[in-house]
């Protein structure tokens, strides 16, 4: 039995009000499932989530609408919960993926060094984020000052960036390279090899079975999501 909903509209598009953008199905003002209006910052980023409700057939399949789920997440649950979104953001401060290495072999600790130092540098000079790392197998427990360094960024982030961060940090198991994201540092695809190096270096040498590779598509399309969502975002208008 298919349970997902029947499409209900004929054509969905997008408003201007007051100066943002409501996406509108048969004219009538959508809303989300929290009961806020649907209105977006950007018209790209209003009109790429009414092109995925325009896409929907019969019915609605919402697994295929990436920008809507994350701007309905923005509009229900981040505004109203910056200082949580936050938190739960600097609780991958002390186990990010590119802080633990490996002593061996040495083409994978070469790898690491090449794929992860630039991105540390990175933040200690753009971003004054001084990250430790490690090849003990305990966790980290990073320094106040660069927590608090972090906390100031976050805090400062809109509540769209934040949204898009949290959704990098969590695929990627990294705040750091959700950070080079958003910043423009990285691009989806080299955010993917940075977070999953180990798991792509194992592939590589020894093959990869169909379920790890459906795997790695899926993270790699989370990625590109979110960044996409981000940057539309904070497209200027032309």
């Amino acid at each position: 039995m298919d349970r997902r909903p029947k499409r209900f509209y004929k054509s969905a598009g997008v408003t201007t009000v007051k100066g943002q953008y409501q996406l509108a199905l048969d004219t009538r003002a959508a809303r989300t499932p929290g009961g806020r209006a649907f209105v977006l910052p950007t018209l790209a980023l209003a009109d790429a989530v009414a092109a995925e409700w325009e896409r929907q057939e019969d019915r609605i399949s919402f697994h295929l609408m990436p920008l809507t789920k994350l701007a309905a997440t923005t509009l229900d649950h981040i505004a109203c919960r910056r200082d949580e979104t936050v938190d739960g953001l600097l609780a991958y401060v002390d186990g990010d993926v590119l802080c633990y290495r490996t002593e061996s072999p040495e083409d994978l600790v070469s790898l690491q060094m090449s794929t992860w130092q630039p991105l540390l540098e990175w933040a200690a000079t753009e971003l004054d984020v001084c990250l430790e790392t490690t090849t003990v197998l305990r966790p980290l427990r990073q320094p106040s000052t660069t927590v608090a360094s972090l906390r100031r960024f976050l805090t400062a982030c809109d509540d769209f960036t934040l949204t898009g961060l949290a959704a990098i940090a969590q695929t990627a198991g990294s705040l750091l390279i959700g950070l080079a994201v958003t910043r423009g540092r990285l691009d989806a695809d080299a955010a993917f090899r940075a977070a999953f190096v180990d798991e792509c270096y194992q592939a590589d040498r020894w093959g990869g079975d169909p379920e790890a590779e459906l795997r790695r598509q899926r993270l790699a399309a989370e990625l590109g999501d979110a960044d996409l969502f981000i940057r539309l975002a904070h497209a200027r208008a032309r």
